[in-house]
């Protein structure tokens, strides 16, 4: 999908970041690739501000000019004005005092008092016996890219602050449940961004960089606006995020109007609604084999299938309109069956009883192999009857179940029963295992 833009003057760039203009974004999970609109190169050579801000999220060796023959880039570090105050006598106003003393470390901000003792300041408390510099007269990051000639050309890079991913719903009742999806992108910088977005959801890697990333910082929820943040009868009709299928292992999705999410904002837009060809709730029994005795808590677990592509992202599990869980949803392809655990079920639970009942040695007496007779029982306390895999892993070569060899290492013993409310069921196999 190619976007056009109008093109501004290099005078016009020369005062606006690269990121202030409408651009186009690719975001993934974890970054976004920016390409801005197009830049006139006069002269032999084009510069792009950075505020530092921004610069801090930017990854390193991204840049890269579209359009024209690059010859050189220069990156050159703003300058602290707060430099040229180095050595002047300054006051630090704190707590209602008005403390004299002398800059030494405009970068750290670091004044020692006319007692001797050294202070790290906020710019705000410092006085200056000339006019201090506020924020904006700090220099930007710039970085000029000399090139073979003029023409128009693009600016391309990637950026930390902007990423996205998928938040999901699963609202159960009775035995129907709806999946629905929501596309949250997240800003983290300082500067906005606008313009056409497409979201990208898969595994993209970036090589690691020995560089600092900026902190974590507090975001604010905010909508899309009125028109994308419609009830979930409008979405269909009026989808805020469009899926443009798979590119490369990755799926694709594009924004159905431009982008715009100021600094340290999240806007979270409608995503999916899949429809579910499966759904059931089940609990489950997981144990690894062993001759001695055991109990405890079944887990609860749900498995749907959707019709659709789902990235991986948190999912918020109701049961008419109760909140049960909130669990991770791995990556699935569309029509892939999806399983998730909830945690352990206090009102199911399971008591496994082991029998010997072989053993098999050879002429000098050595253990060949034993076998043994698994018997779980699965008592319930709940209201309603409930499905329950039980599943045991046997670990060992030449595993026999039930008189059937086994493939793998380890075995997997996979059982189902269902237990009635409040009553009991039984599971019960016999393991042959080598060497005992």
């Amino acid at each position: 999908m190619t976007r056009r833009f109008p093109l501004l003057p290099l005078a016009a760039l020369c005062l606006l970041t690269p990121l202030a203009q409408a651009a186009d974004l690719r975001l993934y999970p974890s970054f976004a690739e920016v390409t801005t609109p197009p830049l006139k190169v006069e002269g032999g050579a084009v510069t792009v501000p950075f505020p530092r801000a921004d610069w801090a999220w930017t990854v390193p060796g991204s840049l890269r000019l579209l359009g024209v023959p690059v010859t050189r880039t220069r990156v050159t570090p703003g300058v602290n004005p707060l430099q040229a105050h180095e050595g002047e006598a300054v006051r630090v106003l704190r707590g209602g005092l008005n403390l004299p003393g002398t800059l030494v470390d405009a970068g750290a901000l670091l004044v020692q008092l006319g007692s001797g003792e050294y202070l790290t300041v906020r710019p705000d408390e410092l006085a200056l016996s000339t006019r201090p510099p506020s924020s904006r007269d700090v220099a930007d990051v710039k970085v000029r890219f000399e090139t073979g000639g003029a023409g128009e050309a693009r600016l391309l890079y990637q950026t930390r602050a902007l990423s996205w991913k998928p938040r999901y719903d699963l609202d159960a009742s009775g035995g129907a449940a709806t999946l629905h999806a929501l596309a949250e992108i997240r800003n983290a910088g300082e500067q906005a961004f606008s313009g056409g977005a497409d979201l990208y959801a898969g595994d993209v890697r970036l090589v690691p960089e020995n560089v600092l990333t900026p902190a974590s910082v507090g975001v604010g929820e905010q909508g899309f606006g009125a028109a994308t943040t419609s009830t979930a009868g409008n979405v269909a009709q009026d989808r805020a995020v469009l899926s443009l299928g798979e590119v490369r292992g990755l799926q694709r999705y594009a924004l159905s109007r431009p982008l715009t999410i100021g600094p340290r904002e999240t806007q979270t837009l409608p995503f999916l609604t899949p429809k579910l060809s499966t759904f059931a709730r089940y609990a489950r029994v997981s144990t690894y084999f062993s001759p001695q005795n055991s109990s405890g808590r079944a887990g609860r677990f749900y498995k749907f299938t959707a019709d659709a592509a789902l990235p991986a992202g948190p999912l918020t599990v109701r049961e008419d309109g109760v909140l049960v869980g909130t669990v991770g949803l791995g990556a699935a392809t569309a029509g892939q069956l999806s399983d998730l655990s909830l945690g352990a079920d206090p009102d199911l639970r399971f008591a496994r009883r082991v029998t010997l009942l072989n053993t098999e040695k050879d002429s000098a007496g050595r253990t060949l192999s034993r076998s043994y007779r698994v018997t779980y029982t699965l008592t319930s306390t709940k209201s309603a009857a409930i499905t329950t895999e039980v599943r045991e892993q046997v670990y060992g070569q030449g595993v026999v179940v039930d008189g059937k060899a086994q493939n793998g290492n380890p075995a997997t013993v996979v059982r189902y029963a269902a237990v009635p409310a409040g009553g009991q069921a039984n599971v019960t196999f016999t393991v042959k295992v080598r060497g005992g």
